[in-house]
This record gives C-alpha cells, structure tokens and sequence, in this order.
C-alpha cells in the first residue's frame, strides 16, 4: 500500500532447545521445519523439530527428535508445498564432505521419515538449502562455499527422488564470491541470494549483499540479474533470507556489536538481530523497506516467511545472546525461537496520529521518550562528572527530531541553574541518592548562541513545519534546582523537590515555567472543553480540530502544596495582562499524577482532582532477564514488566505507561559501566518480539494495551512498535 511500510517483530523470545546451535529454519504455508546440532558432546548430533504457525504468527512446536542418528555442522534445511524436506550440512570433523537427508513432512503428527544420509559428491562449507514444487517436480537448490579461502560460492541444483530418498545434485558452472551464503527460491522459480562480503570493513564489519535470479525453464540453471543490492554495509553478517510463494521477502543478518564497557572499548556484549521486511515482483524487481528493524539480541539468525490463511507470517531463530554483564561469559548454547504476523503500518511517522483521529488517547499506544531532555549534557555534580554521558544521558535526537521519527509523549524534567542572580531553565536528570547526582541536559528555551534547539524551540519548529493533525504531550515532573558554589559551576548545590524543606524554593521557580509555556506555545495548547470528560476520553480529532496541538501537564503531586488554581488565581490580582496570562493557564494546563504507589507515597492521587494519572512503574534493575519477568518478582522493588502489565490491578489510571527502561544501580553508576546507552540498547532490541508475544498471548486488546512504550534512546522503530499495536487493534 502507498505510504505504508509491511513490518513484522520478532526476537529472542523462547527457547526452543537448550545445548544447541546452528539453527536453520524453513517454512511452507501453516508448516515450519527446525534443523540444529548439538553444541556438547564429541559428536555434534543433529536434531530436528517440526511445527505449525497460525495466521496471528502462533507457532506450535512437536518435541524434539534425531535427525536420523546423524551427526554434522552447518545445517540447513528446505521445505516445499509436497512436504518434502531437503536437509544438508557438513560432515562432523575436519571433513568437509557435504551430506544431505531427504524427508516427507506429517503436517498433522509434525513428525518427518527420514532417510539415510546421502554424501552429495561435492565438499564445502556454510550450505544452504530451499526446496520448491515446480513443473510437477521436486526441486532443490543449494548454495556453499569452497576454496583454500573458502570465499567461493557455488551452486547446485537437486532432482528429489523421495522414494528412495536421494537427490541427484548437479555442480553448476560458474559462481561468485562471499562468506555464510543463503538462497531462497520460490514455486515460480524466483531465486534471492544474501552473502556477505569476502573482505570485511576497515573497522572490522561486512557488507551484505543481495542477487536474484531466476531457475531456468529446463531446471537445469539459474539466470542471474545484472548487479547487487546492498543489504546492510555494516554488519556482522551472518545474513539469512526468506521467501513466500507471493515473492514477500524477510531478512535477518546480525547488527553491530554493543560494548559493554564505554569508557575502554572491550569486549563485545552482544549483536542484534536485525531484520528487514521487502519484495520480489513478477518482474522480479526488489523493493526494501527503507529502515531496518532491531528486534533482539543473538547470533546467527535464520528466517522464513510464508502465507497462513491469506495472511503474512514470520519466523525466526537464532543463537541465544550471550549473558549481560560487565565481563562477557561464555554463551549458553540455546536456540531461541519468535514468530509474528506481517503488519501493514503506516510509513509516515511524522503524522502517524491524522490516520487514528477518531480514537481517543485511551484507545492508542504512543511512543514515549524518558528523560527526553537528556540528548546533550552538561553542568554536572562532582560524581556525575566522571562519566557524564554514561551515566545521565538517555537520548540521542532532541525533541525537533524525535517528533519526526514519530514520538509522542515525552518525559520533560526541569532542573534550573542558579549562578549567581542568573537563573536558566534547563532539563536535567539527577538521582535522588547520594544528595542529588546528576547533570543538566538541554535548556528550555534556546539562547541566540546555543547550537543545540531547546525543548521548547524543538517543539515549535515541528508544529510550525508539520501540517497534520498531531498531539505532543510534554509531562513536567521531577524538579530539581543546582545552584553552583561560588562561582564553581561543578560543585554545586542540588536541591530535590522530594526535600519537603525546599518546596517553596520550587513555588515561584515552577510558576514562571508554567507561565513560558502558555506564553511560547500560544494558540497550540489544547484548550479543554467545559464538560466533564476526562482528558484521554477526548478523540484526537476533538484535541486537533484539524490542527497540532500540545498538552501540557505538570506534576503536582510531587509538590503537595501546590496547585494550579491557587497559583494562577485572580483573587486580589488587578493587572489585566496577568488575568488574561492566569486565564490562560487554567484553561490549557493540567495537572498530572504518577498513579503507581510506592513505599513513599501517603495516598493515592483523586481523579477527580487530577486530570491526567499514569500507571508508571520502572523494573529498578539493569538486568534485562529481571525486567521481562511476567512472574512474581522475589523482590517486590524489582518487577518485571510483562509481570506489571499483567496485573489487571494495575488499570486505574487514565493511562498505562509500559516502562521499557533499564535502570543503572549505583555501582553502575560509580563506575560509568555498563551505560545508560548499552542498558537501553539491550532494552529496546527486546521490545518488539515481547509486544508480539503480548499479542500472541492475547493480552493486548482494545481495553487492555501499553498506552505509552516508554523508552531511553528513542528512534523511529520505536513508532513502528506502537503502530504495529494501532494496525493490528484497527484491523487495518
């Protein structure tokens, strides 16, 4: 569809084997195949599953079973729409001989007969396999690597004779270059071939590349197109593709290594898996969705696709992630295994809302940025000031860009710095331990001389560039004031608004940024009507009335003894331009309350009193395993996320805040490692594949959703999550 984008979320979700690796995947209709080897032992046994996918993406996996008592490496394996199966791997040893197995799958008992193993004639490494039904023939097509370099691609094409379980492999002349090849092909002969580079990059990456083709009419060949398509030009490779019956095309290769240690660049953590949906047409022209999606961690992914009930599906595997922490631990050896529907979202992210205007806030998920001030830092306490960036910075793009890639809810935490009788409005992000540790990040409004936009200034130029009909909520909450110390900016005094001895500190400080918000975002605020509607019960179309807007709210809670309409009241005030400014006020500011109760927390906010409340509950840990619990935490300060959302207890407030943030401790924070910034890449490569897994489960529906992804370090697939949950609850 023009303007949309077909997008699909997978990820290291559940395990399908332990002690297990080199996984290899193959699809047809409703069916899946899963070949791997053991990863223990002298011998490395092989091993198969077969299963099922539904036209939601649900897979239903058989136990596991023995490939035929056999043993070898790199296997790969084919399946076509006459259940024939075609695996082929390398002898187990210094052998390079390459095997094959023939098999007929039993959809319904998900079992395949096996027969012997069968020596191909031809010797290599890395194989690949797809398996066709053409021209009333079983067909296979294999691709591997051989050399004194082993960089060399060859090809071969197979006639399957599953009565006796033998294909006659035919060596095709000619070949190509690269590392790991994979081959798709489909019923009507159309061949996709990934590969990457030979020569990897000066930093130590790879490019991949990607031809198509297709089978000659006599079978005997494969025509190649002119050319190459670059795939990805910095990776790790490792890249697998699939390909339906209608020429719909998924890839996965592996990302770029995330370090663990930013300060003296070691050890890689991990890789994400990327993925990236595309197309085949009749006249086999490729088209690729212009961004690729990161939706987990691991290795050596393997990915198909095929059509279930005139529905898209995917699914993949992949080597489990190696273990997080600050000294890398040897991998695990598990085969991870997710699946998910194809998505049909809309392209245009930086007016995603015009297309849901007749649905309210409620009935929507909104990408969300934590700490959204925090893309550049600045003015630091003496412990911040070690490692500023590693330990208070949690985003890249300031607000300008985050609203093109599609944000919408952003987490605005004032903090002013006081030197002298000067005092700036910046945001900043600071810890409530250890007196206030922390540093200011971007400043409210810009300054003539300032190169970074300010909050405010970021904002503006969106709503004053983008003709849609859009809504940005900036949420103000955790104040804090820094004041510096005779003149020495880096050892200043913090003062915490949770310090009930400074809240009037905070009264004329939070009154004048009310006041610059009204004033600079004039006639965008969202002025609310005078019924009794709660502000996320409004459609986007009522907000807008065809034209952005922005609603402000603050955090009053936190500041007891403050309240909006004892601050802007016109009792004993006689000068016009502050009736009108108070007017304004009370008209287009709300109040805001966290709706989660914590051990601090004396009552629960009135709704009545508060017009926006959030549930917004942080797992507290930099464990990713901790955070995507869906189980009773030990620990009841440390809940996993998919456990909080789970609880239909936790569905009081106007909104419910998914809070996919990890959260350093405070020896992370005293030695600057692991970062904020490696926390959140681990974080967010997990997100889309357990929004999918929520799906697929059933727990997200129209009255049960994550109505803000909150998130460190947002960029675009993070719109393409939550407008993955908006497609699929409009039926689009």
């Amino acid at each position: 569809i023009m303007g949309n984008l077909s997008q699909f979320m997978l990820g290291n979700v559940k395990t399908l084997h332990g002690s297990s690796v080199e996984p290899s995947l193959a699809m047809c209709a409703n069916s899946v195949v899963a070949v791997y080897r053991s990863s223990t032992g002298v011998t490395s046994n092989l091993y198969y599953k077969a299963g099922t996918i539904n036209n939601v993406g649900v897979l239903t996996w058989a136990d596991q079973d023995d490939l035929y008592n056999d043993s070898g490496e790199t296997p790969s394996v084919g399946l076509n729409s006459n259940h024939i199966v075609v695996e082929i791997h390398e002898a187990a040893g210094s052998s390079n001989k390459l095997w094959s197995h023939v098999g007929i799958l039993d959809p319904y008992a998900k079992t395949i007969n096996w027969g012997s193993g069968q020596d191909t004639g031809h010797s290599g490494y890395t194989p690949s396999v797809s398996v066709i039904y053409i021209q009333q023939q079983d067909i296979a097509i294999a691709t591997y690597t051989s050399g004194s370099d082993a960089n060399t691609v060859y090809f071969m094409i197979g006639r399957i004779n599953y009565s006796n379980s033998t294909v006659g492999w035919t060596k095709l002349s000619g070949g190509t270059t690269g590392k790991n090849p994979k081959i798709a092909v489909n019923n009507e002969g159309k061949v996709i071939f990934v590969a990457d580079s030979e020569t990897p990059n000066s930093d130590g990456t790879t490019s991949v590349h990607i031809k198509k083709g297709q089978l000659t009419n006599d079978l005997t060949n494969i025509t190649w197109d002119e050319g190459s398509t670059v795939l990805s030009s910095s990776c790790m490779g490792f890249a697998d593709v699939g390909m339906d019956q209608d020429g719909n095309l998924a890839f996965a290769y592996q990302g770029p290594g995330i370090f663990v240690d930013a300060i003296t660049v070691g050890e890689s953590l991990n890789y994400p898996i990327i993925t990236r949906y595309g197309r085949l047409d009749a006249g086999r022209t490729l088209t690729l969705n212009p961004e690729a999606f990161g939706p987990g961690l691991g290795k050596k992914p393997s990915i198909a696709t095929s059509i279930v009930a005139n529905t898209g599906v995917v699914a993949i595997l992949q080597e489990t992630p190696d273990e997080a922490g600050a000294v890398i631990t040897s991998n695990d050896s598990k085969v991870f295994y997710a699946s998910s529907m194809v998505q049909s979202i809309h392209s245009d992210r930086y007016q995603w809302m015009s297309h849901y205007q007749n649905r309210s806030l409620k009935q929507l998920c909104l990408p969300a940025a934590h700490d959204a001030g925090m893309s550049v830092v600045g003015y630091c306490t003496n412990l911040a000031g070690i490692y500023p960036t590693e330990d208070t910075q949690t985003q890249d793009l300031g607000f300008k860009d985050m609203l093109d890639n599609g944000i919408r809810y952003f987490d605005v935490r004032p903090a002013w710095f006081q030197n002298g009788s000067t005092t700036t409005t910046y945001t900043g992000h600071f810890s409530d331990q250890m007196g206030g540790v922390g540093c200011l990040g971007l400043k409210m409004k810009k300054d003539p001389t300032d190169t970074d936009d300010g909050v405010f200034d970021g904002v503006l130029n969106f709503l004053n560039e983008n003709t849609g009909t859009e809504v940005v909520i900036l949420k103000f909450s955790h104040y804090f004031l820094q004041v510096a110390r005779s003149g020495h900016i880096d050892n200043a005094n913090v003062f915490n608004y949770k310090d009930q001895s400074s809240i009037d500190t905070f009264k004329p400080l939070v009154k004048g940024l009310i006041e610059d918000v009204v004033n600079f975002f004039e006639d965008w605020l969202f002025v609310k009507p005078n019924d009794n509607k709660r502000l996320v019960d409004y459609t986007l179309g009522e907000i807008t009335n065809r034209r952005s807007k922005v609603i402000a709210v603050f955090d009053f809670v936190e500041l007891p003894t403050m309240n909006l309409n004892d601050m802007f009241s016109n009792s004993g005030v006689t000068d016009q331009d502050q009736i009108n400014l108070n007017n304004k006020v009370l008209a287009s500011v709300y109040s805001y309350a966290d709706y989660f109760i914590d051990n601090s927390t004396v009552e629960q906010p009135v709704m009545n009193n508060c017009q926006l409340t959030v549930y917004d509950h942080y797992s507290n840990t930099d464990d990713i395993k901790v955070m995507v619990k869906s189980s009773a935490p030990s620990d009841t300060n440390h809940p996993g996320q998919r456990y909080l959302y789970l609880q239909p207890g936790n569905r009081s407030a106007d909104l419910y805040l998914l809070s996919w943030t990890l959260t350093q401790s405070t020896s992370d924070i005293v030695v600057g490692t692991p970062a904020i910034r490696v926390l959140a890449a681990q974080a967010n490569c997990c997100l889309g594949s357990y929004i999918q897994q929520l799906f697929q489960d059933g727990d997200i529906t129209w009255t049960y959703l994550p109505n803000l992804v909150y998130t460190d370090f947002c960029d675009y697939y993070m719109t393409d999550i939550c407008n993955f949950i908006n497609a699929v609850l409009n039926r689009e």
